[in-house]
């Protein structure tokens, strides 16, 4: 409940995220973009983008 709906950003074939507010964005970057990246990256490269979200 601390972002908006992001579905409603996303396009059709869910390639282009558009219209989202400056918190939006920072949500992205600190909670759900680490989270999808943690089984797909290499243990370094996963704590680097762990520690960017947390220190935005």
């Amino acid at each position: 409940g601390f972002a908006s709906n992001i579905s409603r950003c996303t396009s059709a074939d869910g390639t282009k995220v558009q219209g989202l507010k400056t918190h939006d964005c920072h949500i992205l970057l600190q909670r759900i973009l680490p989270a999808s990246m943690r089984g797909f990256l290499d243990s370094d490269i996963y704590e680097a983008i762990a520690e960017l979200g947390n220190f935005f």
